[in-house]
């Protein structure tokens, strides 16, 4: 359970690093094609995880 809520703590604070904690007139740059890929690998094996709990 702890992985979980680590896991999930760190997909949130790194998606509301650019989009929810930024001004809007700072007018935040998303993340690039990389680090897209990676958040989202980051994601799929956090759902399989989910599936084989």
């Amino acid at each position: 359970m702890e992985e979980f809520l680590k896991d999930i703590e760190t997909g949130m604070t790194e998606s509301s690093n650019w989009l929810y904690d930024s001004a809007a007139g700072l007018n935040p740059t998303p993340p690039d094609s990389n680090k897209t890929e990676a958040d989202l690998n980051f994601l799929d094996e956090f759902a399989k995880k989910c599936v084989s709990a």
